[in-house]
């Protein structure tokens, strides 16, 4: 059914109860000009009801479904991140560094909430296809060779598997899958490079890289943070984003502390 029929129903209906209130009122002798006015207040009411459910209620009924899907959404991040947590328990404390440090170069860069909030669920999600991974590969004490590192590139295509079918309000899904791109074209799965690459994973491929220097492996101690940030200056605008680089150096600089923020 149009609008237009609907329109006209409603005509119908309102001039038919009009109709009824005088005829009504006349034989109780109510004034002229009270059941006039009571008339047409009533009138209006009717006429404006689907108006107020189309401009008011509905629009409300639908912010309270969105709600509810947000809350069911972040319910199944948490038994996500969960997930990987039992599967290895160092993953914690690199998972909340890298997403703590990713939100707050985003917020750094001037992206509003909405945006922020997605890149957040993104960095806590950013490594979720390593549980497909076999423990022998992800605890090896000792730097991988070149079969070991082809299997570890595949936990991107696995990230993706996991998340692709989860509907997400932002690009949740491309950002974990892009997070090992570089922005000259020399990462991966895909190689892809500049304006290719979603704003969120050159973000969380700055915040991911930052905090894995900064943490201690079995085959080489943590680099200092002069380290980190002096390669993330030789490499922006090369393998790093130069916007998100200078919103990192400038978080740093004003204080920031991975400590705190693997804690958070």
């Amino acid at each position: 059914m149009n609008l237009l029929n609907i329109m006209f129903r409603i005509l119908c209906i309102l001039i038919g109860v009009e109709i009824f209130v005088m005829l009504l009122f006349s034989l109780y002798g109510v004034p002229d000009t009270l059941w006039r006015n009571i008339a047409d207040a009533l009138l209006l009411a009717l006429f404006s009801a689907p108006f107020l459910y189309q401009l008011v209620f509905k629009p409300l009924k639908r912010h309270h479904r969105m709600e509810s899907d947000m809350r069911q959404l972040h319910v199944v991040v948490r038994m996500l991140s969960n997930t990987m947590r039992k599967r290895d328990s160092s993953v914690s404390q690199h998972d909340s560094a890298v997403t703590t440090l990713a939100r707050s170069i985003a917020q750094g860069m001037g992206l509003d909430d909405d945006q922020v909030e997605g890149i957040r669920i993104a960095g806590t999600l950013h490594d979720i296809g390593n549980i497909w991974l076999p423990a022998r590969i992800l605890a090896k004490p000792g730097t991988l060779n070149t079969e070991e590192f082809e299997l570890v590139k595949q936990h991107t295509h696995y990230s993706l598997d996991i998340l692709k079918d989860i509907v997400f309000p932002w690009p949740v899904a491309e950002d974990v899958y892009q997070h090992h791109e570089r922005m000259d074209g020399s990462g991966y799965p895909l190689g892809l490079k500049g304006d290719q690459i979603n704003v969120g994973a050159r973000i969380i491929a700055v915040a991911d890289t930052v905090c894995a220097m900064n943490a201690h492996r079995p085959y080489r101690p943590a680099f200092s943070m002069e380290e980190i940030l002096e390669t993330l200056e030789k490499q922006r605008g090369k393998k790093f984003d130069a916007t998100v680089v200078d919103a990192c150096l400038k978080l740093f600089d004003s204080g920031f502390s991975l400590d705190d923020a693997s804690l958070r």
